[in-house]
Order: C-alpha cells, then sequence, then structure tokens
C-alpha cells in the first residue's frame, strides 16, 4: 500500500471514527436533536422527541466501541504496513456493532 493509499484509509476511518464517537456523545446528553440525516433513524425513532431521545441514549455505548474500533482501523495500515483482512474486519465488525446497537436501543425496555 502506498503512503497516499494509507493516508486516505487513515482520514476515511478517523473521520468515520469522530462521527460516531460525536452520535455517542450528542446521543448520551440527550443533545441530538431528531433529524433527517444523522442519527439511528427509524420509523420508531422519528416518531416523537422524546423516542428520538431514548433511543439515542441506549445507543451510545454502540456508537462509542464503533468509534473505537474504526480509529484502530484508521491506524493499521500505519502500525502494520497494510494488513488488507485486519482493516476489512475493522469495517464488518463497526457495521454489525451498529447494526446491533440499533436493534438492541429498539428493544430495551425504556
Amino acid at each position: 500500500m502506498t503512503a497516499g493509499e494509507q493516508i486516505i484509509v487513515a482520514v476515511l476511518f478517523g473521520g468515520a471514527a469522530f462521527l460516531a464517537l460525536a452520535l455517542g456523545l450528542l446521543g448520551a446528553s440527550r443533545r441530538l436533536p431528531r433529524n433527517p440525516l444523522f442519527g439511528v433513524r427509524t420509523r420508531t425513532s422519528m416518531a416523537s422527541d422524546e423516542a428520538w431521545r431514548r433511543i439515542h441514549v441506549r445507543f451510545a455505548p454502540f456508537s462509542y466501541a464503533v468509534a473505537v474500533l474504526w480509529a484502530v482501523t484508521a491506524a493499521t495500515p500505519f502500525v502494520t504496513g497494510w494488513n488488507e483482512p485486519l482493516v476489512l474486519a475493522g469495517i464488518v465488525l463497526g457495521l454489525v456493532v451498529l447494526l446491533v446497537g440499533a436493534v438492541r436501543a429498539h428493544r430495551d425496555p425504556g
């Protein structure tokens, strides 16, 4: 992997990690307003401001986990030189955690 490709991976996943962290922090503090672009947007979460806040508070720990996973994924090319299976595992694992978190945030009793 070239240095330019390493930088692209780092910027993309560093940015994704930052967004996941921001989503967790804003959701946990109940300061993330209902919006059409950022957050867990489902029929249930968009039903009311209270539902939106409750779901994002529950989703926050999963968002933090994804932030860590994707920060590690961003650093992987620099630490390992380039380990494609490890980068792909970080991507997939982060997406799985997001999906599981969204489902759990909807199903947990409130």
